[in-house]
């Protein structure tokens, strides 16, 4: 394993979106969210990439699946073939006091036009039922074509508050 470079710290302040700047020419990057609470109840966490030439690619460029394990003992399976987004989390966020998210995001070199740029995700959150949840999910960005930033936002609503912290990974 590599060594971890903290490039940039973001606060969420009522934020309709977070963009988070891949830099330094890493081969490797890591995206850390700590306490990501959103303003609104029964919300989804989504990713979406921006290029040299777009801001945010809202096109069906997407793919994901997504697994979640709920501490009551249920499971619960999210996939897409043909979305506007990469779904972070599987089951939806919850807003109430004490309830936020925390996850990890590895990505490949998202500069290498050789290949699609795909997101490996970890992370334990409060759904809107007040149930510990955790997830694995994957999502893929299908141009080949250099990632710049990975642009966050929910479902509905915006994030109240929360860090976006961007490592990279030499």
């Amino acid at each position: 394993p590599g060594s971890w470079v903290l490039l940039s710290s973001t606060l969420a302040d009522n934020s309709a979106r977070i963009d988070c700047t891949l830099s330094g020419g890493y081969g490797n990057y890591a995206i850390v969210l700590n306490g990501i609470h959103p303003a609104t109840d029964n919300v989804q966490l989504h990713a979406r990439m921006s290029t040299a030439s777009t801001t945010s690619d809202g096109g069906s460029n997407y793919r994901y699946i997504a697994r979640s394990s709920l501490d009551d003992g249920g499971t619960n399976t999210y996939n897409s073939s043909g979305a506007t987004f990469i779904k972070v989390v599987g089951d939806s966020l919850g807003n109430a006091s004490g309830e936020s998210l925390e996850a990890v995001i590895y990505i490949g070199d998202p500069t290498w036009t050789e290949h699609s740029t795909r997101l490996n995700i970890s992370s334990v959150h409060t759904d809107n039922a007040g149930r510990t949840t955790t997830n694995n999910a994957g999502g893929t960005y299908n141009p080949t074509t250099a990632v710049t930033k990975i642009n966050f936002l929910l479902s509905s609503g915006n994030i109240q508050y929360g860090v976006f912290k961007v490592y990279g990974i030499s």
